[in-house]
């Protein structure tokens, strides 16, 4: 088979599913070619005529095929020993607006992101502020190992991060957890052969992932 995927992925993508899906599927076809844009901002996967997507479920147009990459996850609150040395440590949702936060802005001319936490049946919004403000979680996490605020983020990303020391979870009581990442493309009379084969290869390493995580 022969053929092109063109992918529009968040950057946390890369190190949750791509580096080792993508591997699976070059070998079985290693006639088509995969091209990946990175971008955290949500992309019109049609206007940008591109073939599928990677998002979070709530991201995705229900008019969309969906399927899933990854099972739930949490999202976290996590900055270094440093930052908390120098700062403290926050208790609850609202100490955030006390704290140096890094901060994401979807779009140029947006306010940025206010982080969302839950405990029981009761949600917070709240409107963080801090030194840097982005939209690559790259950099987000690289300004959080350094000390420079703290970084929400899907938990799977920083799980190495966390586990060497380097950041530290905090807030866990308000943790949400989320649905995880999927991959999501329009629904069109007619998909090509590469597209499919490349769900096929997503949904396979999925459920092989799902039965390893029970056994």
């Amino acid at each position: 088979m022969t053929g092109r995927v063109r992918l529009s992925v968040p950057s946390a993508s890369v190190s949750l599913i791509l580096t080792d899906l993508l591997p699976r599927f070059i070998a079985r076809y290693p006639k088509v070619e995969v091209e990946v844009h990175v971008d955290d901002r949500l992309v019109n996967t049609v206007a940008g005529e591109f073939d599928a997507g990677m998002r979070l479920i709530e991201s995705i147009d229900r008019d969309m095929v969906h399927v899933r990459l990854c099972g739930p996850t949490r999202l976290v609150v996590v900055g270094a020993p440093s930052y908390f040395e120098r700062k403290g440590v926050p208790q609850k949702p609202e100490d955030l607006l006390r704290h140096d936060c890094i901060c994401v802005r979807r779009a140029p001319a947006g306010e940025p992101w206010a982080w969302e936490l839950e405990r029981g049946k009761k949600t917070y919004r709240v409107p963080v502020r801090g030194p840097v403000t982005t939209n690559d979680a790259e950099l987000m996490r690289a300004m959080a190992v350094a000390g420079v605020g703290l970084f929400y983020s899907l938990e799977g990303r920083i799980q190495s991060d966390v586990a060497a020391g380097r950041l530290r979870t905090v807030l866990e009581p308000y943790a949400p957890e989320v649905p995880g990442l999927y991959l999501y493309f329009p629904k069109r009379s007619q998909v090509s052969p590469a597209l499919k084969a490349f769900v096929a290869v997503a949904r396979e390493k999925a459920k092989a992932d799902r039965v390893g995580s029970v056994a």
